[in-house]
């Protein structure tokens, strides 16, 4: 049901995310993040790559694709979202080696690096899928994206144990912009970034 939830919000709040520019976080080199950031960035860069591959199998898709094209840029789709799920699952495992949550280790700066890969992991994950939808509808996207959402959430929920406050400095700018949308972006939020903003 979560999951169901999850994706329901999630495409809802597609027209303004894709309406909205990246977040730019704070330079790595300034801010020296350490490797929660770096995990993070990392873990930012794959999804990016993915999911311009995502797009450019998409562009081939028009009116006058074949049956046989449209099964073959589904397979590619699934493949690639695959992928991006066993990226972000070493990510998590990754982090968990980190360690236990060490409040001085990580300053405000720290926090605002994660954050903003995490939002902007968010409008890769939620801009890309939404042309997947338009192009294939809510039964394929349903079955390629839930595990991608449950990823993600273990991801974030990880983080924020190694670096605390992130969940929350994300959650909030993803608020901020998405503030015109209401209860239902709450509820994305509430499982993705531990939070209610109804």
């Amino acid at each position: 049901m979560k999951t169901f939830i999850a994706l329901f919000a999630l495409f809802s709040t597609l027209p303004f995310a894709i309406g909205n520019p990246i977040i730019s976080p704070p330079a790595l080199e300034q801010r020296q993040a350490g490797k929660p950031a770096d995990i993070m960035a990392n873990l930012y860069t794959q999804i990016q790559a993915f999911t311009g591959q995502i797009n450019s199998t998409l562009d081939t898709i028009n009116a006058g694709t074949t049956t046989a094209q449209n099964t073959t840029a589904q397979a590619t789709i699934k493949d690639l979202t695959a992928q991006i799920g066993t990226v972000g699952q070493a990510a998590k495992s990754q982090l968990e080696a980190v360690g236990k949550r060490n409040v001085q280790r990580y300053t405000a700066g720290d926090q605002e690096v994660i954050a903003g890969y995490m939002v902007n992991i968010y409008y890769e994950i939620s801009g890309c899928y939404s042309r997947v939808k338009f192009c294939y509808g809510d039964s394929f996207l349903g079955g390629i994206l839930s595990p991608i959402i449950q990823v993600l959430m273990g991801v974030f929920q990880v983080v924020d144990r190694v670096v605390s406050g992130v969940l929350f400095i994300a959650g909030n700018a993803l608020a901020g912009v998405f503030a015109v949308v209401g209860g239902v972006l709450g509820l994305l939020l509430k499982l993705l970034f531990g939070k209610c903003y109804i």
